[in-house]
């Protein structure tokens, strides 16, 4: 990150003409810092993304709370905040974290995750059936198999632990089927957690794929994951596959609750499952709940869900007038004036 933030730096202030603005993005907190650095030896607006919140995540998830690494990056999040003419957050819950922060409301636009459906290979019904049959016999899934997929990066944040003890609790029922697609630092340990836990005829692990196949591979499954950490902070996470996951019309599980649960339940698309829940909402109970038909299968209209609300042309359009508005100094920075 900091090797990336570097060349980024150089090449940022040597790069030919003269930009009105420039826009950082987090994580990391190293990139973004240094878009700014840029924009003030540029002389250009800076406006900031805060896809993740940093060093909160990072805190959070590795239980560090102390120490020169967090008083730096606390120090770099302060002045990122404090310079940025406008800050684009990707939920609700990271705007309410930034007034916490004391940034004021006036300087934040909720800009969600989307899909840009020009470049999606939208499927037909007879389509996604040839697809799926396809690569169900490709990677030896059975046409009466229920599938839970997890498709994302396989990191520390997103505790695909979890699913694996759900699927242990599942070793009975030998139809119900769970794949992890992508790529990531807990790959081999969750490979190796698999094999241990026998559970190697249950869970079967793809690589990641291109952005333009993954609806492709996703219609192996009959229902989706959002597996990620449970802390406080992740219940104002909207990850990018959970649209990737609504225009495929399928029950969605989230295993934490907040505005993933939210999204799911006001547009009837999935339900929360957690590991350290008991009853209805234990999530191998969930899972089995599901793939039994023992709940209705929920699955919204995503097409339209995504054209009305998440659609990255009107995004764009959003955030291209208000970045025109900092040009043409209409909109005033409410810390700066």
């Amino acid at each position: 990150m900091i090797i990336y933030a570097i060349w980024l730096l150089i090449v940022g202030i040597f790069y030919p003409g003269r930009p009105s603005i420039i826009l950082g993005s987090s994580p990391s907190l190293f990139c973004a810092f240094s878009s700014l650095l840029i924009s003030k030896i540029r002389r250009a607006k800076f406006v900031l993304e805060v896809r993740d919140l940093w060093p909160d995540s990072f805190i959070q998830i590795k239980q560090k709370y102390s120490g020169m690494e967090i008083r730096i990056l606390k120090w770099m999040e302060k002045i990122l905040y404090k310079n940025a003419s406008l800050i684009v957050v990707l939920t609700n819950g990271i705007g309410q974290n930034l007034n916490k922060k004391g940034v004021p409301t006036q300087k934040i636009l909720f800009l969600p995750n989307g899909i840009d459906l020009d470049s999606y290979d939208q499927l037909g019904m007879d389509e996604q059936s040839r697809i799926r049959e396809t690569y169900r016999k490709q990677f030896g899934i059975g046409s009466d198999d229920y599938v839970f997929m997890y498709a994302g990066a396989l990191g520390e944040s997103n505790y695909l632990q979890q699913l694996l003890d759900a699927m242990s609790h599942l070793k009975e029922y030998n139809r119900i089927k769970l794949v992890l697609m992508g790529d990531g630092s807990e790959k081999g340990n969750l490979f190796h957690m698999a094999v241990k836990m026998g559970l190697t005829s249950n869970v079967q692990f793809l690589p990641a794929v291109p952005k333009n196949l993954v609806n492709h591979y996703l219609t192996i499954a009959d229902a989706y994951i959002i597996s990620l950490k449970d802390i406080p902070l992740f219940e104002g996470a909207l990850p990018n596959k959970l649209f990737d996951y609504l225009l495929m019309n399928k029950p969605i599980i989230t295993t934490v609750r907040g505005e993933i649960y939210e999204l799911l339940r006001q547009y009837g698309a999935g339900y929360y499952g957690n590991m350290n829940e008991t009853g209805q909402k234990f999530l191998p109970q969930v899972m089995k709940q599901i793939a039994k038909n023992q709940i209705a299968s929920k699955g919204s209209n995503g097409l339209q869900l995504i054209r009305q609300y998440y659609d990255r042309k009107k995004q764009a359009k959003e955030l291209a007038n208000k970045l025109v508005e900092i040009i043409d100094g209409i909109y005033k920075d409410p810390w700066l004036h």
